[in-house]
């Protein structure tokens, strides 16, 4: 059978028993290229490749597959969610994932031989970032490209992905985010349309809820909290200290202003550069949206690894990395104690892999701002950030 035959074959096939990947799949270019690194398929995030030998070799069924298996990587982002990681490495993980919830899906074909599937891994690690922790590292050498199967990145021994990931074009953050938006945009119809027909699976309605929500639920949530008590006025009798020096007499900020903020980042061997980076970003956004009369952000590992102080004025706020190893959360809890504070909240960005929890909660408001699946903490308000897989 010819090649876009088999592929024409496999997409009505998903029309009728999954509407919701023969949707997406409609939204999405199918390319042909033979130069992919592993012959097989790929894809950049919004467009799907193949190779027409591989095509040529496989069953239509097994065709089914990969393709809901693309639609899945595209609908993750996952080649947005890479950041720096180890390529093969991060495209095992995301293998693991992807394969596990087809698994659990009917009529979506059957997974090629020499596929990756490990539901207990997937279990431990429930997403993409949690597999990739578990994965052994690369071997010295290995710069995380695709090429040769005899040099490629072997994981666990289990077998090799089912496709390539190709590096996404060069975005500006606007770009990306309506890139992200168009993604979201299309998953939605999708879902809506597998709806209208009765096809869509639990499993996979409460995964796609998940993708939608994922991005809003925690910044909506941790505005909520911060923003309440911080209502923000222009106010001369206070002023603005900036721009003094330059003989402006300015309004300052003025109203029910938030006066401390403490905010304590993780920096344990549990959460990568990535989530470090998210923390980050996160502390930029809260300043910006609440602006504080102080700042205080404290990285922790066992012990309080760095502390800087931020007043209203201050733009500028160190992203290096300053420690890893285990996790301890009494030590921040120590320093505000030992340094007299009495904040107005405490924002902890973890991925709450922790175990020595104050027995006593503190007199002041805490918010866990989770990266993983743990949501459990003995007091305070928990949100989840990644509801993504």
């Amino acid at each position: 059978m010819p090649t876009v035959s088999k592929l024409t074959k496999a997409k009505v096939a998903l029309v009728i028993d999954q509407p919701f990947f023969a949707t997406v799949l409609m939204k999405l270019k199918l390319i042909e290229r033979t130069d992919l690194p592993t012959k097989t398929m790929a894809t950049d995030g919004l467009n799907i490749y193949y190779d027409p030998k591989f095509v040529e070799d496989h069953a239509v069924d097994e065709l089914k597959f990969v393709l809901c298996h693309e639609v899945l990587h595209v609908a993750y982002e996952h080649m947005a969610r890479r950041g720096g990681r180890h390529t093969e490495k991060w495209n095992h993980a995301c293998d693991y994932v992807i394969n596990d919830v087809l698994s659990k899906c009917e009529k979506v074909g059957r997974m090629p031989e020499g596929g990756l599937l490990n539901p207990q891994l997937v279990a431990n690690g429930t997403t993409s970032e949690g597999v990739y922790k578990l994965l052994p590292e690369p071997e010295e050498g290995d710069d995380g490209g695709g090429g040769d199967i005899g040099g490629r990145y072997r994981g666990l021994g289990e077998g090799q992905p089912l496709d390539d990931h190709l590096d996404p074009p060069d975005m500006t953050e606007a770009e990306k985010e309506e890139r992200s938006g168009k993604v979201q945009e299309i998953m939605a119809e999708a879902a809506q349309a597998a709806k209208m027909v009765g096809k869509l699976p639990a499993h996979l309605k409460e995964l796609i809820d998940d993708m939608l929500s994922a991005d809003h639920d925690w910044e909506d949530k941790l505005r909520e909290y911060m923003s309440a008590p911080a209502k923000i006025e222009r106010t001369f009798k206070r002023p603005n200290r900036r721009y003094i020096w330059s003989g402006l007499y300015l309004p300052s900020r003025g109203g029910n202003r938030l006066r401390q903020v403490v905010i304590a980042k993780d920096e344990s061997g549990s959460c990568s550069n990535d989530d470090q980076k998210w923390f980050n970003g996160t502390t930029k956004k809260v300043r910006e949206d609440t602006h504080p009369l102080n700042t205080e952000v404290l990285s922790f590992t066992t012990k309080i690894t760095h502390h800087e102080h931020l007043d209203e004025y201050d733009d500028w706020i160190d992203t290096t990395r300053h420690g890893s190893g285990g996790t301890c959360i009494a030590p921040v809890f120590d320093r505000i104690m030992e340094e007299g504070w009495t904040p107005d909240c405490l924002i902890i960005l973890t991925d709450l892999y922790i175990d020595d929890f104050p027995d006593i909660p503190p007199d002041y408001p805490v918010l866990w701002v989770t990266t993983s699946n743990y949501t459990d903490a003995p007091f305070g308000e928990v949100v989840k950030m990644h509801n993504d897989r």
